[in-house]
């Protein structure tokens, strides 16, 4: 299961959280969420300090958006 939760930091910045394990099925949800702020231009931080667990598939998506976002916690 995976919670992820969006902070707005200003106008262009925003944090998303993400809580519990990084499955096969939930790399599609954070995805879309990274997908609809990245479109935007903002600034995305991945915040990663409450990741449990991470899927082969889930690293193979971290290690694709990697130069897009900041990572925190990893």
């Amino acid at each position: 299961m995976i919670y992820i939760k969006e902070i707005p930091e200003g106008e262009n910045s925003v944090i998303i959280k993400i809580d519990g394990s990084l499955e096969p099925e939930s790399v599609s949800i954070l995805k879309e969420v990274c997908q609809r702020h990245l479109g935007t231009k903002a600034k995305v931080t991945l915040n990663l300090e409450e990741l449990l667990h991470i899927s082969r598939e889930g690293m193979n998506y971290l290690e694709e958006i990697k130069r897009k976002v900041i990572m925190v916690g990893v």
